[in-house]
This record gives C-alpha cells, structure tokens and sequence, in this order.
C-alpha cells in the first residue's frame, strides 16, 4: 500500500515539476517576443529619423531619453511622458516611513517611468506631500532647548528638472517641521528646467503656500554652485545676511583663487584649463574640415606650448561647439567601474561621446599637458624607447609628475604625442571600419592604445572645449 502512494506522489512531483518549467518556458518566451516587437519598432523610428534628419520637431512623442540598463524591454521616454505630472495620492502610501508596494499590473510602468530622475517615481507620486514621518531623535536631542531670539532664515532649494511630488515634498517638509517664527521665506532656484509643470502650474501652487516661496530661474543651465550663489543673492533672511558681511568684512577669497593658490591639484576647469572631450575624427567628413577652419588662425610655432594651446580653444567654445554638432562620433571615455576608493582606475576605452551632461568622457588637461578625469587620475601609458615598436594600453592611473603622463597635442598633425617620445594615442584599428557607419556601431567600446606616431586616421584627434561658466 505504502509502495502505491510513494508511486503516485512521484508522478504527482514530476506533473507539478513539468508544469512548472512549461510555465517558465511560456514566460521567458513572452520576453523574447517583447524585446523584439520593441527593436523591430525601434529600427523604424531609427529609419524615419534619419529620412527626417534636421527636420524641425513639433510631435509630442519624440524620444527624448532612453533606459540604459540591462535588458530592452522598458521603452523610451517621450516628450508628452517628460511634462506629464503624474502625482495622485493615494490616503496611506508611504505614512511613517512605510515602503510603498507598486501593484503587479503596474510593475512595466514604474520601470517606465524610472527612466525620468531614476529613482521610483511612481512611489513617490503615491505619497502624499505632508506624509508623516516617526521621531527618530534620540530623547536628548528632543528635550534639547533652544534660545527664542534666533535670527529668521531663508531655505535656499536648487532643482533642475525635478519631479513634482519630490519638490513639493521636500518644500512642505521644510514648512512642517520649522519653527514659524524663524521661517522668513523658501527660496526655489531652478537651474534651467524644462518640464512644463515646473514653471506657471509651480508659481501657482507656491503662491498659494502659507510661507512665503519665490521661484528664481536661471535662462541657461549654470550648475548648483551659480543656482545657490543666486539663491543667496535673493535671500533676505537674518542668518544669510549676517554671513554676506562677514565674508565681505574679512575679505574673502573666491573659489577660484583657493583652486590657484591652495588646492592645485584638481579637477575643476579653470581659465587656464582645457576642458572638454577627445574625440577621433574622420579626416573624410565635414566636421573634420569644418574643424581646421577653426584653426587656421593658430600659431602652428606653438604647437607644443600648451597655455598658448588651451587659450586658444578656450577663446573659440562656441566656435568649436558648431562643429561638434555636425555629427557625433568616438570619444575617449574613463573606465565605467570605479575601484575600491570610488575612482575610475583602469583601462581608459573609446566610445561613442555623450551630450553636456555625460561627465564619462569630459577631460581637464592642465598647462603642464596632465590630462586628467577624476580629482589627481589621469591617462597613463608605459614610456616607450625609439626602438620599440608594441603597442601598449592607455590607463586612467594617479596622476604623477612623469613624462608618461605629460602629452602634447600637435595641432599640424592633430595626433596627442607622449612627452618627448614618438608614440601616439591610437584608436584600435577595428574603428576604422566603423566611422564612417558610426550609428551602427555607436553602443560599442573600443581599445585606445600607445603606438608608434605615423600617418594613421586612427591618431587623429579633435579637442572639444565647453564652456563650464558663463563668461
């Protein structure tokens, strides 16, 4: 008897075992067939975009930003889907600090929609604005007094094409939780945004909030540092004022004279910094062309003189930005995987060049010809002898004062030559083949390496400059 249902529960687990696979079989196909229905339809837009190139663009569903991330089942973002305000708020998402659970049915649109700030949008246009949140104070810090006669204060917040419910949020949590009387005013600065809901339907809605809140907009895009510096411009509370003055009774140098004097070793552009992207050209096309015009006023004596080299691009940003929208192409990128310490350490690649707002391809080259990423990481290559002839990789390494870090960019021949030596920085010869049909191949990467210099289009290189401040 024992023999019989032993049997029977057997073929029981080997029907479920079955049935199971078969489900998850039927599943992975029904991905499959969405990964292709959308690249099918992505190879049309692809088409009819280039049968439209340059044509002016009114359609409320153009693309205007993709997913990056693994798989291709998530769409894209279009215009319509960018200004859509999307919060409604549903009566207990998210109170005291609870996650909130997104529904099954919706899970695809959230995905969808994290492409926007990447971060859970959806969760957060479940939440409401003045949500209630637990005391996490340790009780000292609660019972802790404080004098009544504090100076009032202005809370200064920058944004840049923010998300509705996180804004808001943000600014009610800031009216909820100070005290009244030293809350003199919300200062919002917005930093160039776009979205449509971030302008009339913001200054509607702040105008009607109990404290007063002034929106401050910037034409163009500056970054954090003007946005708060205008924050502070505006700001009438006691406890920004009294810092104006301190700052002026002391004489206080700006940042840039502590980037000079003090910390010479960064990062950030300054004057008498290049700052922009290494591109390989295509000594066939126009932009190539279009690029030597911009050079024929440079004095080819001093070529290898870098301050004459970079005031020369830095004087011609706007110049040379009309050439680099001609077409996209190659740009040397720093390694994707930061190592343990947070920096880009590793092997620098080529790939195809991200718009103002892509930091993995921006370089600063100093007037000693350090051409550096992250703060003191710069390319690298093992110094080479006239005899040698291998090739050897270019490295993003810390920056060291060595010739094998110091280049020059030979504007007759438009190749980035190492120190003193003879070797050059060489695209892999597998781009060769894939410049001139750039868009085929533009998800791709490839090797820069250190190579003997000859007459090669795979060195030669063009020097971008962006402007990183309103002059």
């Amino acid at each position: 008897m024992w023999m019989r249902c032993l049997k029977i529960r057997k073929k029981s687990i080997a029907f479920i075992f079955v049935g199971f696979c078969a489900s998850l079989l039927f599943y992975l196909m029904l991905l499959r067939l969405a990964e292709l229905i959308i690249s099918r339809s992505r190879s049309s837009e692809l088409s009819h975009s280039k049968r439209s190139h340059r044509k002016t663009i009114q359609n409320s569903n153009v693309v205007v930003a993709h997913y990056i991330g693994s798989g291709n089942l998530f769409g894209n973002v279009s215009i319509e889907a960018l200004n859509r305000n999307d919060f409604s708020p549903i009566n207990g998402e998210g109170d005291d600090g609870k996650p909130v659970i997104i529904p099954a049915k919706d899970v695809l649109r959230m995905q969808q929609k994290f492409q926007i700030n990447r971060f859970n949008l959806m969760a957060s246009d479940r939440m409401a604005l003045n949500r209630t949140l637990p005391d996490v104070r340790k009780k000292k810090c609660i019972d802790k007094k404080y004098p009544l006669d504090l100076p009032t204060t202005s809370i200064i917040i920058v944004f840049h094409n923010e998300a509705w419910s996180v804004l808001m949020r943000t600014v009610w949590s800031v009216i909820n939780r100070s005290p009244k009387n030293l809350l003199k005013e919300i200062l919002l600065v917005d930093d160039a945004s776009d979205r449509e809901f971030l302008k009339n339907s913001l200054d509607a809605y702040v105008g009607k909030l109990p404290v007063k809140t002034i929106v401050l907009r910037q034409s163009v895009r500056e970054g954090l540092v003007a946005a708060r510096l205008l924050g502070a411009k505006h700001a009438t509370g006691d406890d920004v004022t009294e810092r104006q003055l301190l700052r002026k009774n002391l004489k206080c140098h700006n940042f840039e004279w502590y980037l000079t004097n003090i910390w010479q070793n960064h990062f950030f552009p300054t004057k008498d910094r290049f700052f922009g992207k290494l591109m390989l050209t295509d000594v066939n096309s126009e932009q190539y062309y279009e690029y030597l015009n911009c050079l024929q006023d440079f004095d080819l004596l001093q070529y290898d003189n870098w301050p004459y080299v970079i005031d020369y691009f830095n004087q011609r940003v706007e110049q040379f930005s009309r050439v680099l929208k001609i077409r996209n192409g190659f740009c040397v990128h720093k390694p994707n995987t930061p190592g343990v310490s947070n920096v880009p350490y590793g092997q620098a690649r080529l790939g195809a060049c991200g718009n103002e707002t892509h930091v993995e391809d921006f370089f600063v080259i100093t007037d000693d010809g350090h051409i550096m990423t992250n703060e003191g990481i710069c390319i690298d290559a093992v110094e080479k002898t006239s005899i040698e002839t291998k090739s050897s990789l270019i490295r993003i390494v810390t920056c060291a004062e060595s010739n094998r870090q110091k280049w020059i960019y030979d504007v007759r021949t438009q190749q980035i030559v190492q120190g003193t030596s003879n070797f050059c920085l060489t695209a892999d010869e597998s781009v060769a083949k894939n410049l001139e049909d750039f868009g085929r191949n533009a998800g791709e990467s490839f090797n820069v390496t250190l190579s003997k210099c000859h007459e090669s289009n795979l060195q030669k290189w063009i020097l971008f400059p962006f402007a990183w401040k309103n002059s």
